[in-house]
């Protein structure tokens, strides 16, 4: 869901022309791309458990796309209902709705470990 949210900002960011004047650079937009397509080839045939969907969670945090879609929507300051789902689409906003659900749908310790160390 926060995949489509964050294309939605970017969308915004087209149609505004409100995108940040330095873009991230190619080999870091490369490298993200990479780890998803690795991670989606990786998924296609698997039936992930509690564990493995919070592990994936884990690697796609990891993989820094919120992050170039932070920066790529930095302009963003206004209207405040964008701003605020900016705020909210964060990647330290996320890492912590992980982490609680996590020790909501009771995951591992192994994975609660591992989502202390993203926030």
């Amino acid at each position: 869901m926060e995949d489509k949210q964050n294309a939605g900002l970017l969308h915004h960011c087209l149609q505004e022309q409100q995108f940040a004047e330095e873009l991230p650079p190619a080999e870091e937009i490369a490298s993200v791309q990479d780890r998803l397509e690795k991670l989606r080839k990786e998924l296609a045939n698997s039936e992930p458990n509690l564990d493995d969907a919070f592990a994936i969670a884990i690697r796609l945090a990891a993989c820094q796309a919120e992050r170039l879609c932070h920066q790529l929507t930095s302009p963003i300051s206004s209207p405040p209902h964008l701003a605020r789902k900016k705020h909210d689409l964060s990647q330290q906003t996320h890492s912590l709705k992980l982490q609680e659900a996590a020790r909501r749908f009771g995951a591992s310790s192994a994975i609660t470990s591992q989502l202390d160390k993203l926030i």
